[in-house]
């Protein structure tokens, strides 16, 4: 999707010089903010064990259930239940 949006922006752009010279300057500019606001929304992961692998990831979830009260676990296991039922 993002390849399809880059791959429009050239034209448009090129057709706003000929309004302001100086505008491929802009959009350009405006696009990076926009992009430095979102990238600035993403979580902090510096110090976090990322898992590299699916068996990782499910040791690092089973750890946080660990910590949740059964209350909590019991009712995730219930939602997950009734996902897997929706899918089949």
């Amino acid at each position: 999707m993002t390849a399809r949006c880059g791959s429009v922006m050239p034209p448009v752009i090129s057709m706003l010089d000929n309004w302001y010279q100086d505008s491929h300057f802009a959009a350009f500019g405006v696009l990076a903010l926009i992009s430095g606001v979102i990238i600035s929304r993403l979580p902090e992961t510096s110090g976090q064990v990322i898992p590299e692998t699916i068996e990782d990831l499910n040791q690092q979830t089973m750890s946080k259930l660990d910590l949740l009260p059964p209350e909590q676990v019991n009712l995730l296991d219930e939602s997950i239940l009734e996902e897997e039922d929706s899918i089949a």
